[in-house]
């Protein structure tokens, strides 16, 4: 293994360029906190719902069930005894999520150890699992990514889940069937503790399946995970949500001004009109059904249990949890920057944000290039980066082998006409060329495959690796992911974000399997 390669401004997958030139700059990116810098004067504070002891104790059961380790049961007394925190969170995923949300959960761990080391106290890093979600299509599929085979998917079917009802819910049906499809067609250094591991994982719905694997691959940590259909977490929401529903009109018209604000400086809306206007959806037999504008101004949601939309979500964890900083993507960064009008309207102090690490892993053999324009090939994905890595490792002899195929396959169509005494038919010809294409497939597997698939493993689609492949990968491939790839990671973030630094890297490994 050789060592992170910084990403020049503008190349990194899954962050736009606006957002790399103002990390670069060290400028404020406009959300509802500055962004947070100089780490041994940031202010600590303690959350209210973790002063709760029925929460506390909730959560202590929770991730016995789950099977998380000591010091998570530690991490749990520390923010009962008013212990500060770091969060981030993700809706929960098949096989954990994809890369960037084990790099955001890196973010929270690296950055609350640090915060401990500099104040001499707990700082306790924080997942939120976004269970009470509805997008059964973000996250019911998973891919992964052999070198020989290239890139498969395992997904949910569509019957194990209605709409509307939350993503947690998900019983689990056939994840175990996928999780243990999964082990089968993968192969690395890790493989054995990931056999080993699955069957520990409560055979439950899907927000407590990925979350036992996500306390399992951050063993050692102190990772704590909270589950954002706790009735317990909604109760003390509710009076929050309340205030909103008192007061949408008011915020809707300050969150519009803010957008046009931003539109008027060059940047696109985040949130869109619907989640402007209404913050809220109500959870009514099941389903999470969106409350109107309509129905809050008159109060007739007033039944219905509540939880808060994209728009007030970050509102009501800061409110509850009260963390010192909070490690976002660049989406998030992008809505956070339009919900400052929110958090005035309600009281609330927002947490400083952190842009999370971006990582992409290649080949140490790929000749992984230092000329900007090169690495933006590359991490594009599709013809470019195929174009790029061919230019960078794919030999004139593979090429001429790959001509000399065809021409033999023309000479030899030739034979077989002059042996009918006419040409083929054309149903025959079909069969003929769809053959033909079948061995040229198979002769560029031999000679040119691996650029291709290659190409897939950086993007696909023009997606970046990281929202793409599961964090699986990095545990299969990898028999100490810690020392391999989050421990460096974890180091060369935090030197860059209290620098204001860009946060983004490649890192090769010795061999991408």
């Amino acid at each position: 293994m050789t060592g992170l390669i910084p990403l020049p401004p503008g190349t990194a997958p899954g962050l736009a360029p606006r957002w790399q030139e103002l990390f670069a700059a060290g400028a404020e990116v406009g959300t509802a906190a500055p962004r947070l810098r100089d780490l041994s004067r940031v202010e600590l504070r303690s959350g209210p719902l973790f002063a709760e002891a029925g929460f506390t104790d909730r959560l202590r059961a929770r991730h016995a069930r789950l099977g998380s380790d000591a010091a998570s049961q530690e991490s749990i007394d520390a923010l009962a005894a008013g212990a500060a925190c770091v969060v981030t969170g993700q809706q929960p995923h098949l096989l954990a999520g994809p890369f960037y949300t084990a790099w955001k959960i890196l973010g929270a761990i690296a950055l609350a150890q640090r915060l401990s080391e500099l104040h001499e106290t707990p700082v306790v890093p924080v997942y939120w699992c976004g269970s009470d979600d509805a997008d059964f299509d973000e996250v019911s599929a998973a891919w992964l990514f052999d070198a020989g085979r290239g890139p498969w998917r395992l997904s949910i079917p569509a019957g194990e889940w209605h709409s509307g009802q939350p993503v947690g819910d998900v019983a689990a049906g056939r994840l175990a069937a996928l999780e243990e499809a999964a082990l089968v067609g993968l192969h690395g250094a890790g493989m054995d503790w990931l056999r080993a591991t699955a069957p520990t994982i409560p055979d439950t719905g899907l927000a407590d399946r990925a979350s036992a694997w996500l306390l399992r691959m951050f063993r050692d940590s102190g990772l704590v995970v909270i589950d954002a259909r706790d009735d317990l977490l909604a109760g003390a929401a509710r009076p929050l949500l309340e205030r909103y529903a008192g007061s949408r009109a008011e915020v809707a018209r300050a969150v519009e001004e803010r957008v046009l604000q931003r539109s008027d400086q060059g940047w696109a809306p985040a949130l869109d009109p619907a989640a402007r206007e209404s913050g809220i959806f109500a959870l009514r037999e099941g389903r999470r059904v969106k409350v109107t504008p309509e129905e809050l101004d008159a109060g007739s949601a007033m039944r219905w249990s509540w939880s808060p939309s994209v728009l007030l979500r970050p509102v009501v964890q800061d409110a509850l949890l009260a963390p010192v900083a909070a490690v976002l993507g660049p989406g998030e960064l992008a809505y956070h920057a339009e919900i400052p009008p929110v958090y005035e309207a309600l009281g609330v102090v927002a947490a400083r944000p952190v842009p999370r690490p971006h990582l992409t892993l290649t080949g140490s053999s790929w000749g992984w290039p230092s000329e900007p324009g090169a690495v933006a090939r590359l991490l594009a994905g599709g013809g470019g980066a195929r174009a790029e890595l061919a230019r960078l490792g794919l030999s004139d002899v593979g090429r001429e082998a790959f001509d000399e195929f065809s021409a033999d396959l023309d000479k030899a169509l030739g034979k077989i006409e002059l042996r009918l005494a006419r040409p083929m038919g054309p149903r025959a010809r079909a069969r003929f060329d769809r053959e033909v294409r079948r061995l040229q497939k198979a002769e560029v597997d031999r000679s040119g495959g691996s650029v291709e698939r290659r190409a897939q493993w950086l993007a696909r689609g023009r997606r970046s690796q990281e929202r793409v492949y599961s964090s699986w990968l990095l545990w299969a491939w990898c028999a100490d992911p810690v020392k391999t790839v989050l421990g460096p990671l974890a180091a060369a973030w935090i030197g860059a974000i209290d620098r204001a630094e860009a946060v983004q890297w490649a890192l090769p490994l010795e061999e991408i399997r």
